[in-house]
């Protein structure tokens, strides 16, 4: 009885810690966001004479690498990924469960490696811990499929990864699932999302009142 009292405690214990680096990732990211999408706002509303300096202005003007000077833009990942479970979100320990690895390519890819990165007290059941796949059509939805099981109640992270090489670059991208917080985590982000959708809303129009006045 006492063992398992313990066993709630700890996961009691790591569902309160995970929550809370959960929330305050979101919510920085949700401050950064918000930052510099006000001072996107404040910059483009004043006149563009007062955004730079009159010497500067001419000399940018005159230079011939004006377009490579002015135009920065990040680099795109081509990959996307993410991973599905079959049935309930929440994982029991002793209960197999299927996990499918989904990805895409936007561009033809002669060949793309995925991996699952299993911690410990995750077993493979089924299906294999890497593969690769060969001649991927431009997005064209390729899926790696497992059957795991886990001996644990308490919270466990597997990584799908998936790897590509592009010409003179190589790209790769991680997708994590959460064995006993997943729907949490699910709800966390879809809450953050819509309360950025509607701060964003609310300084694009903020912006356009700027501009008109």
């Amino acid at each position: 009885m006492s063992n398992n009292h313990s066993l709630s405690d700890n996961k009691q214990r790591q569902r309160k810690q995970l929550t809370l680096s959960i929330l305050l990732f979101f919510t920085f990211s949700f401050m950064t966001f918000a930052f510099a999408q006000l001072g996107h706002v404040e910059e483009n509303s004043r006149p563009v004479e007062e955004r730079m300096p009159a010497s500067l202005d001419k000399k940018i003007k005159n230079s011939k690498a004006l377009p490579s000077f002015i135009h920065t833009k990040k680099l795109d990942v081509p990959i996307k990924a993410y991973i599905e479970k079959e049935g309930s979100l929440n994982i029991e320990a002793g209960e197999p469960f299927v996990l499918r690895g989904h990805f895409q390519i936007s561009t033809f890819s002669k060949k793309a490696e995925v991996e699952w990165v299993l911690p410990k007290g995750i077993s493979l059941v089924q299906g294999a811990a890497s593969q690769t796949f060969m001649d991927i059509p431009a997005n064209q939805p390729q899926i790696s499929e497992v059957v795991l099981i886990s001996d644990r109640d308490d919270n466990l992270q597997i990584h799908f990864k998936v790897g590509m090489q592009s010409s003179h670059q190589r790209f790769a991208v991680s997708s994590q699932y959460n064995t006993t917080m997943q729907e949490e985590i699910n709800i966390s982000k879809a809450e953050l999302k819509l309360r950025m959708d509607e701060y964003s809303e609310k300084l694009k129009k903020k912006s356009k009142l700027q501009i008109i006045k």
